[in-house]
């Protein structure tokens, strides 16, 4: 199978789904995810380029480590 998971912000998909994905990924389907914004916004501390920044670059990593622990320092 061909799974598109979509999701707000580039991290949403990997939080919501990261399980879904990984199995899906280890069973030989190839999954894929879309973010509909950059993630500028919506949080209570950050906003703008570094909030995008830093949701693009959790989604990366939650992608090169799927089922694992993600340090958000």
């Amino acid at each position: 199978m061909r799974i598109l998971i979509f999701g707000a912000h580039p991290d949403d998909c990997e939080w919501l789904a990261g399980g879904t994905m990984a199995l899906y990924s280890h069973l030989g389907h190839q999954v894929k995810t879309v973010s509909l914004t950059n993630g500028d916004a919506g949080h209570n501390e950050m906003a703008g380029a570094p909030l995008a920044r830093r949701r693009r670059d959790e989604a990366a990593a939650a992608a090169k480590n799927p089922g694992g622990r993600i340090d958000r320092t």
